[in-house]
C-alpha cells in the first residue's frame, strides 16, 4: 500500500478509536444524570440504566480497541505475489515492513 494512503488510513482509525473511547465515558456520565433526573422513580430505573449503559460502554470499548488495532496494523505486512505464483508453489512468506523514523 502506498505510504501516504496507509498514513491516511492509520490516522482515520486512530481518530475513530479515540472518539469511541470518549463516547464510552459520556454514556456513563449520562446514566448518572438520567437516574438523578428520575427523582422518586430512580430506584426503579437504576438497575436497568446500569445494564443499558454497561452494554453500550462495553460495545464502544470493543469498537475502540478494534479501531486501534486496525490503525496499528495497517500496512505492517506485505505479501510478495510473485513468490506465490512461481512454479505453482504454495509457499507463502509474509515479510514484515520496518518503519524508519
Amino acid at each position: 500500500m502506498d505510504p501516504a494512503l496507509a498514513e491516511s488510513v492509520h490516522q482515520t482509525f486512530q481518530t475513530m478509536a479515540a472518539d469511541l473511547q470518549g463516547h464510552s465515558t459520556s454514556i456513563s456520565s449520562a446514566r448518572t444524570d438520567i437516574v438523578a433526573g428520575a427523582g422518586e422513580f430512580s430506584s426503579a430505573l437504576s438497575a436497568e440504566a446500569t445494564i443499558f449503559s454497561t452494554g453500550w460502554s462495553d460495545g464502544l470499548d470493543v469498537l475502540s480497541t478494534s479501531a486501534g488495532l486496525i490503525a496499528h496494523n495497517t500496512n505492517q505486512l506485505s505479501l510478495d505475489l510473485t513468490k506465490v505464483d512461481r512454479g505453482g508453489s504454495i509457499d507463502i512468506s509474509i515479510v514484515p515492513q520496518v518503519k524508519v523514523p
